[in-house]
């Protein structure tokens, strides 16, 4: 149930109150290149770690 990793496992962001920091990096087929020609990525995705019982909602 819920989404999975490339590799079958499940995402660690599948539970919205319990789960840890993460980011993930999206690649492109057509992205930009940095100046030393490697791939940039099209999207980052940044969360902060939320658990049960902590306040969250500050940053």
């Amino acid at each position: 149930e819920g989404w999975t990793m490339q590799d079958g496992t499940p995402w660690p962001g599948n539970n919205t109150r319990d789960h840890p920091g993460m980011i993930q990096v999206f690649l492109g087929h057509s992205g930009g290149l940095d100046t030393e020609g490697n791939e940039l990525p099209r999207l980052v995705y940044v969360s902060r770690e939320k658990r049960p019982g902590f306040q969250h909602h500050k940053k």
